[in-house]
């Protein structure tokens, strides 16, 4: 905040409230009140270490919430100390952010922002901006909710360093950015109410998009692009339009449906017949994506593993064949939904593929992967496609060495996956 808009401030509190305005009640201890997460297995405390920005956030989080613990109404001194433990997060905080990538420069974050963000959150009224209660809160909610999401992010790294990857850092800077962001926007609009307290007038900041204040963008690593799990979506993707799991306007619409069946068809064949690609098979390194989910992809892996053996052991054309229709009916209820007579193995393997692959658009990298899922299903925009004819293999399979056909008539298609299971089976 720039002079001017310290002036100002500092103007507006030093002017008495009018007497139409209800005074604000004492402000509780209670509006420091902050969370708490617990130790999870793997958990390790990292050393307070100067070149560890993840550490030294960590350590300062873990004073703030010692000091909130240990806050009272009836003593100052306390109080007084929550507000200073504040303070060195967010100085931690800001160094955090200029360390990660951060453009522009930027002034230290006042804890009074903070403050005021906190007491409008749990129902109270900043003194001398009691009329704008109703304009401020919102913004005000969004801002504790930013800084509560980053305090879980920054903390689950700093406790798990060996889990660290592209995606953990592209998501530490995505959140970190939404604070920013909420930040300077409530900032603003602070400095906007108390500039009408001293002279009279102000613009409505109830107009949400005149406070305009730009969120940093930060690509994607261009690593998670060539991820296993990445790499199976544009051959999923061919493959269900080839069988008419799903149709070109609904990639072409962006339909939630495409959004939901692609990662779970992309999941499923990972651990089948594009397990060559994938290697999931042959080691329990999965994608980034699924890091912390690693022991319900063992499972999943488990699961599909007897199936084969059941089938295998069968030892027949019959065998195969259904197997491989089974397969496709599977494949069909990842799109369209439970509703198929398949036996309970396969009923479970469905249920293994949602809980997996839909967590992907509901975790804290849903917005990640969504991106990805754009840039794949943009490369289908009208002016790119031609509708008329579908063209079975794309350059991104070219470069993975694999192409994929397009049948004729279900009968053909039954028959090469079948064939394609036998040779499986012989290796």
């Amino acid at each position: 905040m720039d002079s001017l808009a310290l002036y100002t401030i500092r103007l507006a509190v030093n002017q008495p409230s009018k007497p139409t305005v209800c005074l604000a009640s004492p402000i509780p201890a209670t509006v420091f009140q902050i969370k708490t997460w617990p130790m999870r297995p793997g958990d390790t405390v990292p050393k307070l270490r100067r070149t560890n920005l993840l550490s030294l956030l960590y350590h300062a989080d873990e004073q703030w919430s010692d000091s909130v613990r240990q806050v009272s109404d009836r003593s100052t001194k306390t109080i007084d100390n929550v507000h200073r433990q504040q303070m060195i997060y967010l100085d931690t905080l800001l160094l955090l952010h200029k360390a990660i990538g951060a453009n522009e420069r930027r002034s230290r974050l006042q804890e009074a922002v903070l403050f005021a963000a906190q007491v409008l959150h749990h129902d109270h009224h900043v003194r001398c901006l009691e009329p704008c209660t109703q304009e401020l809160k919102p913004m005000a909610d969004k801002l504790y909710l930013a800084l509560e999401t980053l305090r879980k992010v920054s903390r689950a790294q700093a406790l798990q360093p060996t889990r660290a990857s592209m995606l953990a850092t592209h998501l530490l800077q995505t959140r970190l950015d939404d604070f920013i962001h909420h930040w300077d926007r409530f900032e603003a609009a602070l400095y906007e109410c108390y500039s009408q307290q001293v002279f009279g007038t102000r613009q409505n900041i109830g107009d949400q998009s005149r406070i305009s204040v730009p969120v940093q963008q930060h690509a994607l690593p261009q690593e998670l692009f060539s991820d296993s799990f990445t790499r199976l979506l544009p051959m999923t993707l061919h493959r269900a339009l080839s069988h008419a799991y799903i149709t070109l306007p609904m990639v072409q619409d962006l339909d939630p449906i495409a959004f939901i069946a692609v990662p779970r068809l992309a999941l499923l064949s990972g651990m089948l017949h594009f397990s060559h690609v994938s290697e999931w098979r042959r080691n329990d390194h999965y994608s980034v994506w699924f890091q912390s989910q690693a022991t319900a992809m063992q499972r999943l892996r488990d699961e599909i593993v007897a199936l084969e053996e059941e089938t295998r052991q069968q030892s027949s054309h019959e065998g195969y064949t259904a197997f491989v229709r089974d397969w496709m009916a599977l494949e069909q209820a990842l799109v369209r939904g439970w509703h198929t007579e398949l036996p309970a193995s396969y009923r479970r393997i469905y249920l293994s593929v949602c809980t997996i692959a839909d967590a992907l658009l509901a975790n804290q990298s849903a917005r990640s992967f969504t991106v990805i899922l754009r840039h794949l299903f943009n490369s289908f925009s009208q002016d790119q496609v031609n509708t008329s004819q579908y063209i079975s293999e794309s350059a991104s399979d070219k470069r993975l060495g694999v192409s994929e056909r397009t049948f004729k008539d279900d009968n053909e298609g039954l028959g090469y996956l079948e064939a394609s299971f036998q040779i499986l089976g012989k290796t």
